[in-house]
């Protein structure tokens, strides 16, 4: 059975503090962008009227990123409406975050054009049931300024970036959209992007491999931090997973 906790964690109040400095690194805009690089691209942006007034979603992994993005909107946005919630496991482990806000889901889905996706939702309650459900694409001409590019392309490597011996990784799972605005900005930015899809796979891979120039480079060093926890907190939940997985096989033996 899944259990929502509202209540503070030590551990996220911590990670809060530490993330106070980070949102003090950007100007307004650039928070923004930040944080519009940083959202759920899976199929699009999914607009799910089971879902009213859903900023976005993070998997259990991603509890680093759910402070550090709770930290920057708190700067620019005293909204009454504003929430993050947290989905635990009968241990009370997290198995997902959502953050919700009317004012700030309105926001932030400004920036992209939405269409039916062709799927309509299934509810029992009857005023959710058969509703249909929007994807929706970034806009052309969003990005004013280098100070735009470079903060989206920050918030999107700090989600799905990985750093390797050869060059940068931006790896995003059935995200089309995103990952082709990402290389046009790389391109923009004389970062030599390639742009791979694994079309094999399930999700189907979207693969931005390049070399950041050193524009790029020295802001992306900024984020290092936020991306090590969130690298991090990826390494211990597999690591807790692989010794759930050893404690039921011995149980079973």
């Amino acid at each position: 059975m899944t259990m929502i906790s509202k209540k503070p964690l030590i551990t996220f109040i911590l990670i809060i503090l530490s993330q106070a400095l980070f949102g003090q690194m950007l100007n307004k805009t650039q928070r923004e962008y930040f944080v519009l690089g940083t959202l759920d691209d899976y199929m699009g942006r999914q607009l799910d009227p089971r879902d009213k007034n859903l900023l976005d979603r993070y998997d259990a992994t991603q509890e680093p990123l759910v402070s550090a993005v709770d930290s920057i909107l708190k700067i620019d946005y005293t909204v009454s409406d504003y929430k993050v919630e947290r989905y635990d496991d009968t241990a009370g482990r997290p198995l997902s975050f959502k953050i919700f806000s009317k004012i700030l889901s309105e926001k932030f889905n400004g920036y992209y054009e939405f269409e039916p996706s062709g799927s309509s939702t299934e509810d029992n309650d009857p005023m959710l049931n058969t509703k249909p459900i929007l994807v929706g694409k970034l806009k052309q001409g969003i990005f004013k300024s280098d100070e735009d590019k470079l903060a989206f392309l920050a918030g999107v490597y700090v989600r799905y970036g990985f750093p390797n011996d050869t060059a940068c990784e931006i790896a995003i799972p059935n995200g089309p959209y995103k990952s082709s605005i990402c290389y046009k900005l790389l391109k923009d930015m004389k970062c030599n992007p390639a742009y791979i899809i694994l079309k094999d796979h399930i999700p189907v891979g979207h693969l931005l491999y390049f070399h950041p120039s050193a524009q790029v480079k020295a802001y992306l060093e900024k984020f290092m931090p936020l991306r090590k926890k969130l690298y991090d907190s990826l390494l211990a939940y597999f690591k807790i997973a692989e010794s759930d997985f050893q404690k039921q096989s011995k149980q079973h033996h």
